[in-house]
């Protein structure tokens, strides 16, 4: 790992960006289920297959 000239790690770029995605397909999904039961894992699992990858990733890097 390296560091950027402006001192951010570039190897974490495209982890950010994935976990950026499935943040933001997450919450475009409580517009169409505002509540996180079945229906919302349903339309989540559809538009988002690899959604559970992406989560786990960004509970990583929260940890």
């Amino acid at each position: 790992m390296s560091p950027s000239d402006d001192g951010r790690d570039e190897s974490d770029d495209s982890s950010t960006h994935e976990c950026g995605g499935y943040v933001v397909t997450h919450e475009l999904c409580h517009i169409a289920v505002p509540h996180l039961g079945p229906e919302f894992f349903e339309l989540l699992d559809r538009v988002f297959p690899d959604w559970e990858k992406r989560k786990h990733r960004l509970e990583q890097i929260m940890a």
